[in-house]
């Protein structure tokens, strides 16, 4: 039989949704602890091999990061999965509606067939002076511990192994919610490694 949401008991423990819009981080782990897997679930129904399984972990992430950014639209009365799925569901048709335009665009450049431009390939392309490498290293020195330490398990962990297994006893943080705290690490440091154009953008 095939999957679909409205198959999926909704078991959310009450009050996740109102901590979730309060700010509560972990309340946003628990969140996707519960419904992650019905995430994956409706883009393997939904769009099949329109997606990888990167794609589906890519949606994943970006729909935990504008659950935190919009956690104020959240009705702290109602189950917070429909509301997610939602923003999965957004996120998904984005990303393929995004991928057309730019198949689009590339055929319609190979079409016209420019000539090349023999003077441009005799100026080099200008670099920025600042060596990403280096940004990256030195924003990696000013990260708090705790977030030093849930990049370095998640890095050093073997490929399909929990990472988080080590650090939940240690810095009394669920699974769901280190997962959580590693996306939005991740995100702030791409961020501020683009520069302060992109600040605060959700």
């Amino acid at each position: 039989m095939n999957w679909r949401p409205e198959n999926d008991a909704d078991d959310t423990p009450p009050g996740l949704a109102a901590r979730l819009r309060d700010g509560d981080e972990q309340a946003l782990g628990a969140i996707f602890e519960r419904f992650g897997s019905s995430i994956h679930r409706w883009l393997r129904w939904q769009l099949g091999s329109s997606l990888q399984a990167s794609d589906r972990e890519d949606i994943v992430s970006q729909t935990i990061l504008r659950a935190w950014n919009h956690r104020d639209q959240i009705r702290p009365d109602r189950s917070p999965g429909p509301w997610i799925l939602a923003i999965a569901r957004n996120i998904a048709f984005d990303l393929l509606r995004h991928r057309r335009e730019v198949a689009g665009t590339d055929r319609l450049a190979r079409t016209q067939s420019p000539a090349p431009d023999s003077s441009a390939s005799a100026v080099p392309a200008s670099r920025e002076d600042n060596d990403p490498k280096q940004r990256l290293r030195e924003l990696l020195r000013g990260l708090p511990d705790v977030e030093r330490r849930i990049l370095e398990a998640w890095a050093n962990c073997a490929p399909n192994q929990p990472w988080t297994e080590d650090l939940t006893g240690v810095l009394g943080l669920s699974p769901g919610a280190l997962r959580v705290r590693r996306i939005r690490i991740i995100d702030r440091l791409r961020r501020e490694m683009s520069g302060p154009d992109t600040q605060g953008k959700a």
